[in-house]
């Protein structure tokens, strides 16, 4: 884990950035309660439903070990629905004549050439080109689970595909929250550009709520350098303006930023991703 704590507009930024999940459930077990925070909603019993876990320890367990349950099942299944209706093409194909194939080519037949056969080969539209995707877990309270869960297979799902087109994709997600003078900043390294895909992995911080109010309020909760005034409401989300000012970002940079931005409402998903990759600039995947 790094940490840097900085100033910038005016506030003390505590700026946290871990490179695994691991490496992040290890720091939340080991570390110490803040005595200013005195609120304990990372572990609070009696609000399952909003926090999106049973329990504070369900969430460390499906963060580490990914889950297995039906609703990750549910998940291949909104992402291969929204797969299968992407018609990007990765290949060009062409008709060449050979002397094997398909079909026969009939002049050459008739003349005695040995290239009496049509096949077809494919040109891999090979362009690599490199991408960074930040995927923002902050929720505003407004937002239903759908949303986020929707949010979550719509970037999912565009990572693979830009893949599968040969992009080099790295994935960080974030979070960002102030109160009053104080800003938290987290940053979680899940994808390096060389590195495949993980849906398992990957599911349970981009598609469920308790990732953000379980276990980063946990961080939150065990922060030493936050005021008391975190205390119950755990700050307030970022703008997207300020979120921008406060990320590295280059112009091959991509934020997921809130659902109603991307225009996911948690009830249609291939409308919904259509706009979102408009949104986004990916105009003709869908």
């Amino acid at each position: 884990m790094r940490k840097q704590i900085y100033t910038k507009n005016d506030k003390q930024v505590i700026e946290q950035e871990f490179d695994s999940l691991a490496e992040y459930c290890e720091y939340l077990s080991y570390g110490t309660f803040n005595p200013k925070i005195t609120s304990k909603t990372s572990t609070d019993s009696t609000r399952n439903e909003w926090s999106g876990t049973t329990t504070y320890e369900e969430a460390i367990n499906l963060c580490l070990y990914g889950d297995y349950s039906n609703k990750f099942n549910e998940l291949i299944e909104l992402k291969d629905e929204l797969d299968d209706k992407i018609n990007e093409k990765r290949r060009t194909a062409q008709s060449v004549e050979s002397l094997q194939g398909y079909i026969p080519h009939v002049p050459n037949y008739l003349k005695g050439f040995p290239l009496q056969m049509i096949n077809t080969i494919y040109t891999e539209n090979k362009n690599t080109k490199y991408v960074t995707i930040y995927f923002n877990i902050s929720q505003l309270q407004t937002y239903t689970k759908e949303q986020f869960y929707y949010k979550g297979v719509i970037c999912l799902s565009l990572i693979d595909h830009l893949e599968k087109l040969d992009y080099q994709v790295s994935l960080k997600l974030f979070a960002g929250s102030y109160c009053q003078n104080q800003v938290i900043l987290t940053f979680f390294n899940l994808k390096t550009e060389t590195e495949r895909l993980n849906l398992r992995n990957l599911f349970f911080p981009m598609t469920n709520v308790a990732f953000l109010r379980r276990l980063h309020f946990r961080l939150r909760e065990i922060t030493p350098e936050l005021e008391a005034h975190w205390s119950g409401i755990y700050g307030y989300s970022l703008k997207s303006s300020e979120i921008r000012s406060y990320l590295d970002l280059t112009n091959t940079s991509i934020i997921f930023s809130y659902p109603d931005e991307l225009g996911i409402a948690g009830k249609n998903l291939l409308a919904e991703a259509k706009k979102a990759y408009e949104v986004l600039g990916f105009n003709n995947l869908l």
